[in-house]
């Protein structure tokens, strides 16, 4: 019985002791944790704040951020289709602003800026290039911009799209309004139809237009019957430089939002 009783407490002892290596293990870790956060007090920092660094702004400054537009609705887009909208950003202080970065959340989007340096008073524009090449059904995007506005350093745009809407009743044929090649200095024509699939009569109403510099529209008509067809035209200027064609056309029925689509303009002028 005693032999017993001293073996149990030999096992208690042994128990105990790795128990207690174990803490003190523990306290030695945390007390180097501690050690290391107090001499290298911007370490754990820099971990945490990786990709976020802080906008520097004048507090002083009186330039004064102002979008006249923060979000745009495209409406139904078809698939494999670029379409554009420009966003004006205003400077309504009395100092430059300062466009410091733009950031979108998706490579989807790019967002070219006109100036990033605005005096006061004067307007450019955000030049927003949403591609549906891997996007279906609804989506909505986000771009960030930063600014040297002391009051609104951070600002945000929203735009919506749903691509290949199946409720779609404005029906354009076909879904991409193509220049094809065109030579550099010459004009071209072109047009597709608009198709009311409602089952009620709908009033056309242009939304958005393209650079009318550049690509001008019209319709026949814009009060349309269940089921009529009507045709949209379109003329390219001979101001056109060479490169790629990227615009788009927004349209929707008066009253009904919910109607809208935004038709792609694509092209290429060569030299």
């Amino acid at each position: 019985m005693a032999i017993l009783l001293g073996l149990d407490n030999i096992r208690f002892r042994d128990t105990f002791g790795v128990k207690r290596e174990k803490q003190m293990k523990q306290l030695a870790v945390l007390l180097l944790i501690f050690l290391i956060s107090v001499s290298f007090p911007n370490a754990q920092t820099e971990q945490v704040d990786e990709g976020k660094k802080e906008i520097i702004v004048n507090p002083a400054s009186k330039a004064r951020i102002l979008f006249l537009e923060d979000y745009y609705d495209f409406g139904s887009i078809p698939l494999n289709a670029v379409v554009v909208h420009d966003f004006p950003i205003k400077n309504i202080g009395t100092d430059t602003l300062v466009i410091t970065a733009v950031k979108p959340t998706c490579g989807c989007t790019t967002a070219p800026l006109g100036t990033d340096k605005i005096a006061p008073g004067e307007v450019t524009e955000l030049h927003v290039q949403l591609n549906t090449k891997k996007l279906n059904g609804l989506v909505r995007k986000f771009i960030n911009i930063e600014c040297s506005d002391p009051i609104n350093p951070y600002m945000r745009i929203t735009f919506k799209a749903i691509i290949n809407d199946p409720n779609q009743v404005i029906i354009p044929i076909p879904n991409t309004a193509d220049f094809g090649n065109v030579l550099k200095g010459d004009t071209k024509a072109i047009a597709l139809e608009l198709k009311n699939a409602a089952a009620s009569d709908l009033n056309l109403k242009l939304v958005a237009l393209p650079d009318e510099d550049l690509i001008t529209s019209k319709t026949e008509k814009m009060a349309l019957k269940a089921n009529e067809i009507t045709e949209l035209q379109f003329a390219l200027s001979d101001r056109f430089k060479a490169g790629p064609i990227v615009s788009s056309i927004t349209i929707e029925a008066e009253g009904k939002p919910e109607t809208r689509i935004t038709i792609p303009i694509t092209g290429t002028v060569v030299e």
